[in-house]
């Protein structure tokens, strides 16, 4: 690609899905924030999940359709992604996955019950995301061996700096439309193939339908926490601090605040 902003690569993971840790909605507004940071990129390239259709929108409102801006296909053809998740999975997400079994192994997290996964929510939701920022630290300050050894951020920086003195970076900085219009433009064909696992449930065609509202998404089998709920419950625990060290990976911080809701509502 020609550089920095020519094309991002987009995929959202749902390996905490089934613990409420999922809103479609936040992938736009994931996206606006990087614009925000980054810039706007000339085309992205997603799969089929409805969860990119928001960003599909924005990218076409910006740059038009025959610009080709949100490129869709098949996981299979996002596989660049998977260099990205392989490390988030090992970093933070397993690590969290296994905490989650192990609740409900135990029986102290049925997700059927509201109050145990609202809690479950707002007690690991800021630790996971202590986590995750610190992977992105982590990723973005690794040296590329085929990149003279220089980080991300570096390559970033050069490119954008490359565009600044060519002219090009505060217009459009991709390729042309001849490039971008190669089927396999932006595809890594060295890179990993995501998880059979995911392949299997890979949609294989955009899906545009809109949910009405939360109870509509918990019809359709999307567990999700009513910001409401998130809201009301953060308010009771306003003083307990969930990044503490409570010794045991924040089961015991988990534990405390099912008790306290418990208390509050049935007390």
């Amino acid at each position: 690609v020609r550089g920095a902003n020519a094309l991002w690569h987009m995929d959202g993971n749902e390996k905490l899905r089934p613990w409420g840790f999922y809103r479609s909605a936040t992938v736009e507004a994931l996206f606006l924030h990087a614009v925000s940071i980054y810039g706007w990129p000339s085309r992205m390239r997603g799969d089929f999940g409805k969860e990119n259709n928001g960003v599909e929108r924005r990218m076409i409102a910006r740059w038009g359709e025959a610009h080709r801006s949100y490129i869709r296909g098949r996981s299979t053809q996002n596989i660049r992604m998977e260099r990205n998740w392989r490390d988030v999975r090992k970093d933070t997400l397993e690590f969290f996955r296994e905490i989650f079994m192990y609740l409900v192994e135990i029986n102290l997290l049925d997700m059927e019950n509201p109050i145990h996964r609202v809690c479950l929510f707002v007690v690991f939701q800021p630790r996971i995301q202590k986590s995750l920022d610190e992977t992105i630290t982590s990723w973005n300050l690794h040296k590329v061996r085929t990149a003279g050894n220089k980080s991300l951020n570096a390559i970033f920086q050069l490119s954008r700096e490359k565009a600044i003195n060519r002219g090009y970076w505060t217009g459009d900085p991709g390729d042309p439309l001849s490039t971008a219009s190669d089927p396999h433009y932006g595809q890594d064909p060295e890179a990993p193939l995501p998880p059979a696992d995911e392949l299997q449930t890979d949609p294989t065609a955009a899906d545009y339908t809109e949910y009405p509202d939360v109870a509509a998404e918990r019809e359709a089998g999307v567990v999700i926490n009513d910001d409401d709920e998130v809201s009301e419950c953060r308010e009771i625990l306003s003083g307990m601090d969930f990044l503490s060290d409570d010794g045991n990976w924040g089961m015991d911080l988990y534990c405390t605040a099912v008790m306290r809701i418990t208390e509050h509502f049935m007390g």
